[in-house]
């Protein structure tokens, strides 16, 4: 099975100076091997158009790196190929002869040469991890189709549909004049613009790692029963099994990360215990060497999650389970629209990763086998009856969480009005001896007493303690968020189930984009739950 691939795009000028090629080819040599060296796990993939000049140039060079070559076609091949002639039609021919996939993004019949142009580079940027720029910097020009209004979208995000213009993707500039240039400034210098520092390194570490750790994981959990596993399309295939290794992988940091985070409350609360036992009872030295520790291994043991990124891997790997699962079955219902053109501008910027994931997996066409949508019953349904579930459980959970902390209210409230009580009515009471240890016990000294007034302190302590422990109870921060959500999204589902009978493609498509409102909000309210260990001393 396939992982998400490393993609690579590329832009630039027909018309290069020929002296230049040797030096432009070695800088691009370079940066694929850069990226090649940070994705050892990955596939790449370059996607050129493999026009003369700059696109044939990076296509040979990916090629001998082993780079996979795809190619969007402006238009027609047989019209694409009259722009051709001499060696570059030869050099072309043997190009997208070498090519694993190529396509036709638009139709002469309806658009002009240039419209086909543009749309070849844009669907270049959008598609990409990388843009790799060999171009003089020019400004771009009003419905211009060149290498400058790609790069300037690239770089502001200058679609009418977006509000706040933001860049689409990372871009290396590697400084590549025009054959008729007349004023030629440091050819092949190379600048990095990327929408904020280092993104696209975490981008394509993310990216890697996912792979790298998807090759051994177990996953069994398909969106579909076997029968109807049986009759997809490869691509919806693709991203059944994608949907289950980032399920699969979710779910184990999830379960990493909360198993720590409970020892590491249980090792908070019995320190807090431990010192009040040595304070009050006298134990020996060896006890605040006990003590040290349980402080050691507690402050250990949170560099582990952190180190290795647990929770933020089990919230980036849900949240892109959960978005090829809403992609797989909106293709299925035959709705040919990546969900990732849903994601607002701040779920963007907070899980870029997963959005360039569907981007650059997104395929071209899809053999649909599921017109009557009736996988569509099976989407409702299970999202209804997930909610439903969803709901009585954070239900139940909040108001067991309620009940212990009124329990463990009431009883510190209590505690503190018998001990002012028996201070003030009983102060002699308050100093009565309960014990008096006549052999060694443990780390306890020989004739270590304990009063009435150090055992309340003892039961205060354990109250305390044991609301430390429930203080860090993961999650219980958003349960009201996440209850209020299941409710409403019942209701949405109820309404949808309505409809079933006569689908729209509006139906599936406001679907889609209210359930990665739910995956954005659940990542939102969980990000807030990382909790700083270091805190809970």
């Amino acid at each position: 099975m396939k992982s998400i691939p490393i993609v690579v795009g590329i832009t630039g000028h027909r018309l290069l100076r020929k002296s230049d090629y040797p030096l432009l080819k070695e800088r691009v040599r370079t940066e694929l091997s850069q990226i090649k060296g940070l994705c050892p796990n990955s596939s790449l993939v370059l996607l050129d158009s493999i026009a003369s000049g700059v696109d044939s140039l990076c296509a040979e060079v990916a090629l001998e790196l082993g780079y996979e070559l795809v190619v969007p076609l402006p238009f027609e091949q047989d019209e694409y190929t009259k722009d051709f002639e001499g060696e570059d039609l030869i050099v072309f021919k043997e190009l997208i002869n070498k090519a694993s996939k190529k396509f036709e993004l638009t139709s002469l019949s309806e658009n002009n040469r240039d419209h086909g142009y543009l749309e070849a580079g844009l669907y270049i940027v959008k598609h990409s991890h990388i843009l790799i720029a060999l171009w003089d910097g020019g400004e771009p020009k009003p419905n211009g189709c060149a290498t400058a209004e790609v790069v300037d979208f690239a770089m502001r995000g200058t679609d009418e549909s977006k509000i706040v213009p933001t860049p689409i993707t990372t871009i290396i500039h590697i400084y590549a004049p025009r054959a008729s240039a007349k004023e030629i400034k440091n050819v092949g210098e190379t600048t990095i613009y990327e929408n904020k520092q280092s993104s696209m390194f975490e981008c394509l570490f993310m990216t890697d790692e996912f792979n790298k750790e998807s090759i051994n994981s177990d996953y069994d959990n398909s969106l579909v029963d076997e029968d109807t596993l049986k009759g997809l399309d490869v691509q919806l295939s693709y991203y059944n099994d994608l949907y289950k290794k980032a399920d699969s992988l979710s779910s184990f940091y999830q379960k990493k990360y909360l198993s720590s985070l409970k020892l590491i409350s249980l090792l908070s609360s019995f320190l807090a215990l431990s010192y009040l036992l040595y304070d009050e009872m006298e134990l020996k030295i060896m006890s605040l060497v006990l003590i040290c520790l349980i402080i050691t291994v507690a402050v250990y043991l949170p560099t582990r999650p952190k180190k290795g990124k647990w929770h933020e891997k089990y919230l980036s790997y849900r949240m892109l389970a959960e978005s090829l699962r809403i992609q797989f079955f909106t293709f299925a219902c035959d709705v040919k629209r990546n969900v990732a053109d849903l994601f607002s501008w701040s779920t963007r910027e907070g899980n870029n990763w997963t959005y360039k994931a569907l981007k650059v997996i997104e395929p071209v066409e899809i053999n649909n086998l599921f017109k009557d949508r009736r996988v569509l019953e099976t989407w409702i349904n299970e999202q209804l009856d997930y909610h439903k579930k969803a709901y009585k459980k954070n239900d139940e959970s909040l108001k067991r969480n309620n009940t212990y902390s009124d329990i463990l209210l009431l009883m510190t409230v209590s505690l503190y009005l018998i001990v002012v009580m028996l201070e003030l009515m009983f102060p002699v009471f308050m100093n009565k001896i309960l014990l008096t240890l006549n052999n060694e016990f443990l780390f306890i000294n020989k004739g270590t007493e304990l009063d009435v007034r150090g055992m309340f302190k003892i039961l205060t302590g354990i109250v305390a303690a044991s609301a430390l422990l429930l203080a860090n109870y993961y999650g219980k921060l958003s349960l009201d968020n996440k209850e209020d959500d299941h409710k409403r999204y019942t209701s949405l589902y109820v309404e949808a189930n309505k409809v079933l009978s006569n689908p729209t493609d509006e139906l599936i498509w406001e679907l889609a984009r209210e359930e990665l409102l739910i995956n954005s909000a659940w990542l939102t309210y969980s990000k807030e739950n990382d909790s700083n260990f270091l805190d809970i001393f």
